[in-house]
C-alpha cells in the first residue's frame, strides 16, 4: 500500500514538473520577447541620438506655409517604427509644406542652398484615402493602418508611399520567402529588414537625418524603459519557476529513493512470507500466533488508512489554497497591466505637457527680448534729452515750443534744421587748444631729434677711432706671431716651412687667418692633409708663437703631447724647455719623458683601503751622478 501510495504521489509530481516545464518555456518565450523589445527600442534610441541635429535648417522649418518635417508628422506604434524606417528611408526627412508656391520659397532661401532638401507638398482640401489595390497576405499587415497623423491632407500622399509597403512580424528569412511569393510588395520586419522579390534585401533600421522627432526620441526610451522593466518581471518570474521546479525534482528524486527502497523491502517480505507459510503449514501454534499477529497487523493498517485519509484532507486543502494563490497572482498581474496602462498615459500627459512648457517658454524669450529692446530705446531717447537738451524727460514735456515759421509742422522745421546742420558739417571747438597743444608737441620732438643725431655723429665718431686702434693694435700683433710662428715651425719641423696668411689684408677688422704648414718632405698646404700628431705640432707652434708675442707669467696645457710620438716628442719638449726660462708651465700629462723633464710632479694616490691624497715630488739631479735625477717628497 505505501508503495502504491508513492507511486501515485511520483505521478502527481511528474505531472507538476511537467507543469513547472512549461511554464518554464513560456517565461523564457516571455523573456526572449523583452530582450528583443528592448534591443529594438535601445537601438532606436541611439540612431535618434546619433542623428539629433541633422536634417533641415531651422530658417526653413519657420517659413510660412511650412508645416514640418515628414518624420515628425507621423506617429506609429514603437514595434513598426524601424519598419516604416526601412520602408521610407530618407523621406523622411521631407518638409510637408502647404501649396506650390510655399516649396519655391523654400527652394530660393538662402539656407538651401548649401544642402540637400526635398519638399513635400499637401493637398489642402485633405482627399480622401484610397484602399489598398493589392490586399495583404496571410501573417502581414499594411503599413499604412498602422501609421497615424494629424495633419490635414498628408493622410492621402502617405498612403501612395507606403502603397505595397506590408509589415510581417516574423525574421528576415520569412520575409523573403513571403516576397517571393508576392513579388509586387515590400515586405518590411519590426527590426528594420526591407526585402523586395529577392531584388532589394538588408537588415537593420535605415539611418535617416531628422527622421524622428525629440518627442519620437523620449517615447523610444519610455519604451525601452519598459521593456527593461516587462524584463525584470519575466526573469523575476523564470527565478520562481525555477525554484518550484528544482524542489519539485527533489521531491521526486526522494521518492524515487523512497519506491526502491520499499520495492526491496517487498521482495524480501515475500520471500519471509514463504518461508512463514511454510512452517505454519508443519506447526499449528505458530498458525495461531501468525494469525493473531495478521489480526495486529490488519489493525494496525486501519490506523495507517486513516492517517493516509487525513493526509489526503490536508493535501486537498493545500491544492485549493495554491489555486487561490494563483488566481490572486492573475489578477495581481491584471492591476498591474492596467497601472502600466494608465502610467504610459500619464507619460503621454507629460510629454504634451512638456512640448507646451517648451513653447511657452520660447513666447517668454521672444517678449523678454522684446521687452530689453524697447527698454534700450527709450533709455536711448531719455539719455538723448539729457545730453542734447540738458534736462529731464518730465521737464520736455512742460517746455513750450519754439517759435516756428507759419505753415511749417515741428517734425518739418526739425527736419530743415537738422540739414542745416548736415551742411554746416561737423565743428570742433576745441581746434584752438588741440593745434597748440600739437605744435608744443612738435617742438619738443625736434629738439629731440636735434639731440639724437648729434649723438649719433659722436658715436660714429668714437668707433672709428676705436676701429683705428684696434686695426693698428691687430696688425703689430699679427706681424709678432707670424714671426715667431715661422721660427717656431721651423723648430718644430725642422727642414718645414710654415706662415700665417690673411684672407683680406685691405679689411683687418673683417679679415681671416689662415695657416699654411709646409713639413719637410710633404707638399701639402692644408691641414686636413697632416697626420695627427703634425695637426698637434702645428696648433702648439700657433699657441706659442702667441705665448711669445705676448707673453704670460704661466700657462696651463692639458694633454697636448698625447698625439705625438718619439721624435715630435723630443722636439716639443725642447719647445718647452725653451719657454723655461720665460714663463712657468703647468702640463697635465700621462707621458713619462714629460714627466722626467718637470721640476715638480702632483699627482693623487689612493692606497688600498684609504681614501685619497695629493703628493708632490720635485726633481732635481744628483750631484755625484748627474744624468740620474732624485726625487723629493715636499708638502703640497
Amino acid at each position: 500500500e505505501r508503495l502504491r501510495a508513492a507511486a501515485a504521489q511520483r505521478d502527481r509530481l511528474a505531472d507538476r514538473v511537467v507543469g513547472e516545464e512549461q511554464a518554464r518555456r513560456r517565461a523564457r518565450a516571455e523573456l526572449a520577447r523583452a530582450e528583443a523589445a528592448l534591443a529594438r527600442a535601445e537601438a532606436h534610441r541611439d540612431a535618434l541620438e546619433r542623428d539629433a541635429g541633422a536634417g533641415p535648417p531651422a530658417e526653413l522649418r519657420e517659413l510660412e506655409g511650412v508645416l514640418g518635417v515628414l518624420g515628425e508628422l507621423v506617429e506609429t506604434d514603437v514595434e513598426a517604427r524601424d519598419a516604416l524606417t526601412a520602408a521610407l528611408g530618407d523621406r523622411l526627412g521631407l518638409l510637408v509644406v502647404r501649396g506650390d508656391d510655399t516649396a519655391l520659397r523654400v527652394f530660393e532661401h538662402p539656407a538651401a542652398a548649401d544642402r540637400r532638401v526635398g519638399v513635400l507638398v499637401v493637398d489642402p482640401h485633405d482627399r480622401p484615402v484610397a484602399p489598398g489595390a493589392t490586399p495583404a497576405p496571410a501573417g502581414c499587415r499594411p503599413l499604412v493602418g498602422l501609421v497615424r497623423t494629424a495633419v490635414a491632407g498628408l493622410a492621402a500622399p502617405l498612403a501612395e508611399m507606403l502603397a505595397g509597403c506590408v509589415l510581417w512580424d516574423g525574421p528576415l528569412v520569412e520575409a523573403v520567402a513571403v516576397s517571393a511569393q508576392h513579388p509586387d510588395l515590400v515586405v518590411c520586419t519590426p527590426r528594420g529588414g526591407r526585402c523586395r522579390a529577392g531584388r532589394e534585401l538588408w537588415e537593420g533600421p535605415a539611418r535617416t537625418a531628422g527622421a524622428w522627432s525629440a518627442d519620437a526620441a523620449l517615447a523610444a526610451v519610455e519604451a525601452a524603459q519598459a521593456a527593461r522593466a516587462e524584463w525584470a518581471a519575466a526573469l523575476e518570474g523564470l527565478g520562481d519557476h525555477r525554484a518550484e521546479l528544482e524542489a519539485a525534482q527533489a521531491l521526486v528524486r526522494r521518492h524515487e529513493v523512497a519506491a526502491a527502497a520499499l520495492d526491496e523491502r517487498r521482495r524480501l517480505l515475500s520471500d519471509r512470507l514463504a518461508q512463514l507459510s511454510e512452517r505454519l503449514a508443519r506447526d499449528p501454534d505458530a498458525r495461531a500466533a501468525a494469525e493473531a499477529a495478521r489480526q495486529a497487523l490488519a489493525a494496525r493498517d486501519a490506523a495507517y488508512r486513516h492517517v493516509a485519509g487525513t493526509l489526503d484532507a490536508w493535501l486537498t486543502r493545500v491544492d485549493g489554497l495554491a489555486g487561490r494563490i494563483r488566481r490572486e497572482r492573475a489578477r495581481q498581474a491584471e492591476r498591474t497591466a492596467a497601472a502600466r496602462a494608465e502610467l504610459d498615459g500619464l507619460r503621454s500627459e507629460r510629454v504634451a505637457a512638456e512640448r507646451r512648457l517648451a513653447e511657452l517658454a520660447e513666447q517668454g524669450r521672444r517678449t523678454g527680448m522684446e521687452a530689453a529692446e524697447t527698454q534700450a530705446r527709450l533709455e536711448a531717447c531719455v539719455e538723448r534729452i539729457r545730453s542734447t537738451l540738458d534736462c529731464e524727460p518730465e521737464a520736455t514735456l512742460d517746455a513750450d515750443l519754439p517759435p516756428i515759421p507759419e505753415g511749417t509742422t515741428p517734425a518739418a522745421r526739425a527736419r530743415e534744421l537738422e540739414r542745416e546742420l548736415r551742411v554746416m558739417g561737423p565743428v570742433n571747438p576745441l581746434a584752438i587748444q588741440e593745434y597748440e597743444a600739437l605744435r608744443e608737441r612738435h617742438e619738443f620732438l625736434t629738439r629731440q631729434l636735434e639731440d639724437v643725431k648729434a649723438g649719433r655723429r659722436e658715436l660714429q665718431r668714437v668707433i672709428r677711432a676705436v676701429d683705428r686702434e684696434i686695426v693698428a693694435t691687430f696688425g703689430a700683433a699679427f706681424a709678432d706671431v707670424e714671426r715667431h710662428f715661422a721660427d717656431l715651425f721651423h723648430t718644430l719641423f725642422p727642414g718645414g716651412s710654415g706662415r700665417l696668411v690673411l684672407t683680406d689684408p685691405d679689411d683687418l677688422l673683417h679679415t681671416g687667418i689662415e695657416i699654411e704648414a709646409r713639413p719637410s718632405g710633404k707638399n701639402t698646404r692644408r691641414l686636413t692633409l697632416l697626420s695627427g700628431g703634425e695637426r698637434s705640432l702645428v696648433a702648439m707652434a700657433f699657441l706659442f708663437a702667441v705665448f711669445r708675442a705676448r707673453p704670460s707669467p704661466f700657462y696651463v696645457l692639458d694633454e697636448v703631447e698625447a698625439a705625438l710620438d718619439d721624435v715630435n716628442l723630443h722636439r716639443f719638449l725642447d719647445l718647452v724647455h725653451s719657454f723655461r726660462n720665460e714663463a712657468q708651465l703647468v702640463i697635465v700629462s700621462h707621458q713619462k719623458r714629460t714627466m722626467e723633464a718637470a721640476d715638480c710632479l702632483y699627482g693623487v694616490s689612493m692606497p688600498p683601503g684609504g681614501s685619497s691624497r695629493v703628493v708632490s715630488q720635485r726633481l732635481r739631479p744628483r750631484d755625484d751622478a748627474p744624468g740620474e735625477i732624485v726625487l723629493t717628497e715636499e708638502p703640497v
